[in-house]
């Protein structure tokens, strides 16, 4: 949605409920939105954690950068939370497995592939995402 008042755009926020993780993955405004707003120079997500799970749920970073030769291994989407690639895209590479304390906010570039390991027990991974880009010298934030 575009503020006039503002003069900016924005996006409401989400909030997300999760259990089963997320695939490899790395986010891409241009390739992966409807709506084309310009090159991004700059990326980097944020997930503020409202409540963590007993077991799991920890946010995995690889030490890899998406390339173009990554595609053989992308999977077919099955909806917007399960989009991303096989795990031999990763490998050998290090990973990063990071257990977030409720409250906390992790910033981190996205584009390195990464994902959220699935979680155990009744309570659910509840976080807010939010990827802010630099396009065209100014600052847009996307909820995902």
């Amino acid at each position: 949605a575009y503020d006039r008042d503002l003069d900016c755009y924005y996006s409401p926020g989400i909030l997300e409920l999760q259990k089963n993780g997320r695939l490899i993955h790395v986010d891409n405004l241009i390739e992966e939105s409807l709506q084309q707003v310009g090159q991004p120079t700059n990326e980097l997500s944020t997930a503020l954690y409202f409540q963590v799970p007993i077991l799991g749920g920890e946010l995995e970073l690889f030490e890899k950068v998406y390339e173009d030769s990554d595609e053989y291994l992308r999977l077919p989407a099955d909806g917007i939370a399960n989009r991303g690639f096989a795990d031999q895209v990763c490998r050998p590479r290090r990973n990063i497995l990071h257990q977030p304390k409720t409250g906390e906010l992790v910033i981190f570039a996205n584009c390195y592939y990464h994902r959220v390991v699935p979680s155990q027990g009744e309570k659910l991974r509840i976080t807010q995402l939010c990827t802010t880009y630099l396009v065209n010298k100014q600052i847009v934030v996307a909820y995902v």
